[in-house]
């Protein structure tokens, strides 16, 4: 990856992030957040702290409350394998799928 294109490159996920236009449900929506902050690794160092932080920001802000099993939650997180997959094969579902099973009730967020 050319580093030049970092800045241009977080423009594109925050976009896709804040853009209302999009139809995917939040949680997704912030799964593939992930993922694209890890493929863009914007940081010289401390890139998986960053994210993991950032998903737990999202995911509350849209009013998920971070799962109760958190060694689950920080694995999904940082499996390299998942994220390799998902980023070399675009191999979504096992990303995906993993968060979706620490929120079996995504459909209960909290009405506020």
């Amino acid at each position: 990856m050319d580093f030049n294109n970092i800045p241009e490159l977080t423009h594109i996920i925050n976009d896709f992030l804040y853009d209302e236009n999009y139809t995917l449900h939040p949680l997704i929506r912030n799964i593939l957040y992930l993922l694209y902050i890890w493929c863009v690794h914007p940081f010289y160092n401390g890139n998986g702290t960053v994210y993991i932080i950032l998903l737990s920001v999202l995911f509350l802000k849209n009013w998920y409350d971070i799962p109760d099993n958190l060694q689950e939650y920080f694995k999904i997180c940082s499996d390299s394998d998942i994220l390799v997959n998902a980023r070399h094969n675009l191999d979504y579902e096992p990303l995906i799928r993993g968060f979706l099973e620490l929120f079996p009730h995504e459909t209960t967020q909290k009405d506020t």
